[in-house]
């Protein structure tokens, strides 16, 4: 709607009927105010977007606002999604290094102490989380047999 101004559109975007919403968010993408940022109201658009359609995937609002691929990709919120999921990704690959770091101890200790571990307890072992992991380690120090170690505690 033109004549009103940039926040009161924004406003109105929020709290249209989902059906009217794609269009109007195109047109205040495609059609600024001159005297605004395209790429700030870019970012607020999406950021309402999201929030309003928690479904859609970036690609599937990229699409709804006509966006070239990298236009998007220029966002604040994007930006911000972004770097979170490359930390979280980061993080998970780091746990996992300490799963496998783990395992690779575990049956380490196992070889040295009872023998080499059959492939259905290395399939346990894989299965494991960390905590398990390193539960099991501290038995080795003590066991005698696998039971000591595998089995649940006295």
């Amino acid at each position: 709607m033109k004549g009103l101004s940039l926040d009161l559109r924004l406003l109105r975007l929020i709290v249209m009927e989902p059906a009217a919403t794609p269009a109007e968010a195109r047109d205040l993408v495609c059609n600024p105010d001159p005297a605004e940022d395209r790429l700030e109201i870019l970012d607020l658009v999406e950021t309402i977007l999201v929030y309003k359609f928690p479904a859609l995937t970036r690609e599937e609002v990229r699409v709804m606002l006509h966006l070239p691929e990298t236009e998007l990709t220029k966002t604040r919120f994007y930006q911000e999604v972004f770097g979170e999921g490359r930390e979280e990704g980061r993080e998970e690959g780091r746990e996992e290094g300490r799963r496998q770091a783990s395992i690779e101890i575990l049956a380490q200790l196992l070889s040295a102490k009872l023998g080499p571990p059959s492939a259905a307890l290395r399939a346990r072992m894989e299965s494991a989380d960390i905590e398990t992991l390193s539960h099991w380690c501290g038995r080795v120090l003590t066991a005698d047999r696998l039971d000591d170690i595998f089995g649940e505690p006295h």
